[in-house]
């Protein structure tokens, strides 16, 4: 059994949108840039890489997919990344959710991740 960890970052549009001033937008890209990829790295352990890790989906434009072999490390990952992301930029919020699945089902599993999603931020 294996585990489709999903995140969608959510509050920074507000913010990218009620300024007209470059810095700020491009401030705010590079805030969600490295949500996406160096504070979820941090979270995963030394030495990982999503660039170079066959589990990472996406990890990007403020989403992450990830699959996860062992349940307990997604499980840490739903428990830590909310308050990684509070401290490292207050006002952001992420929305989570996860699907096990076999993995001749992983396309399934996308489609019904991609619904908790949407469910979550709404």
């Amino acid at each position: 059994m294996k585990y489709l960890y999903g995140a969608a970052v959510q509050g920074i549009q507000e913010f990218i949108f009620q300024t007209n001033k470059l810095k700020e937008i491009v401030g705010a890209s590079e805030l969600v840039e490295e949500i996406c990829t160096i504070k979820f790295e941090s979270l995963l352990g030394e030495n990982v890489n999503l660039a170079d890790d066959k589990n990472a989906i996406v990890h990007a434009a403020g989403n992450i997919k990830y699959i996860f072999d062992k349940k307990e490390t997604c499980e840490k990952i739903v428990r830590c990344f909310p308050k990684e992301l509070t401290q490292f930029a207050p006002g952001i919020t992420v929305s989570q959710a996860v699907v096990s699945f076999e993995e001749e089902n992983f396309s399934v599993a996308v489609k019904e991740l991609e619904v908790k999603l949407r469910i979550q931020r709404n």
